[in-house]
């Protein structure tokens, strides 16, 4: 918002949002067409939106009134919102592990008038549970043996609809364990669309191939985008190729299945 004027063109709000700049004060807002947001990180509420709203990662065909959605690491809620914006009548469970971030995530939905999603402060795992949590406090918090928290956690195989129209998942590394899990247990069949983010270091590789062979058998078409970078923390060892270096993959997976 800028003289009191809110601001509706997407790219004059992506040009706000590029603005922001981190650390930011806790309980920091930005205002958006439907609301304020609040966030924690001023770059991963860049990325969010860049993302979501202008490249549309999440968007999908559907003739269902009321598709059936699980956003798997909802975060502050970004991708919650756009999806209730897109198709009104979905039904979404969110899952968000870190407590701090689900707390905002369901305090952003009220501000955007959005009250029939069902939000669990829990980690989408293998089972069910509780598991250790490193709680980085923004995007970044992970399942980790090495995690200072205990959170709880859920098989999402377990607690899978008979039919999910868009699984979203955003697990920092989880995502493996999940896919193969859904797979092992043939739920997976139940999933018509997948938009999910890979974390792909140097030894994950084989690990990558056989979890899209896993989409494959199951059915599904599928596409990917990638990109490389210091995200994931820098590969012990330098590449023979200069453009790769010490930097490892981030990929945005996609899968569906033909009508």
């Amino acid at each position: 918002m800028a003289l009191g004027v809110p601001c509706h063109d997407p790219w004059e709000i992506n040009y706000r949002v590029n603005r922001l700049e981190d650390p930011v004060p806790a309980g920091s807002t930005f205002t958006f067409p439907w609301g304020e947001i609040e966030y924690v990180s001023a770059s991963n509420l860049r990325g969010q939106y860049w993302e979501i709203y202008l490249k549309r990662h999440y968007a999908f065909k559907t003739t269902e009134v009321a598709p059936t959605i699980i956003d798997a690491g909802a975060n502050v809620g970004m991708s919650v919102i756009w999806f209730k914006q897109t198709y009104p009548g979905s039904r979404i469970t969110a899952y968000e592990a870190d407590p701090m971030i689900a707390a905002i995530l369901s305090r952003n939905l009220k501000a955007a008038a959005i009250n029939d999603v069902q939000v669990q402060q829990a980690a989408v795992w293998d089972h069910d549970g509780s598991v250790s949590f490193d709680d980085a406090g923004s995007d970044k918090g992970a399942i980790s043996a090495q995690g200072g928290a205990s959170v709880p956690c859920i098989d999402l195989s377990g607690h899978l609809p008979e039919r999910v129209d868009m699984l979203k998942m955003d697990i920092e590394g989880a995502e493996y364990a999940v896919i193969e899990k859904l797979s092992r247990d043939q739920t997976l069949r139940q999933v018509q669309n997948i938009s999910a983010e890979y974390h792909i270091q140097r030894h994950q590789m084989d690990q990558f191939l056989d979890s899209m062979r896993l989409l494959r058998d199951s059915g599904m078409e599928v596409a990917f985008t990638a990109d490389l970078g210091p995200h994931l923390g820098l590969a012990p060892l330098e590449a023979a190729l200069d453009v790769v270096g010490r930097e490892q993959m981030l990929a945005q997976v996609y899968a569906w299945r033909q009508p």
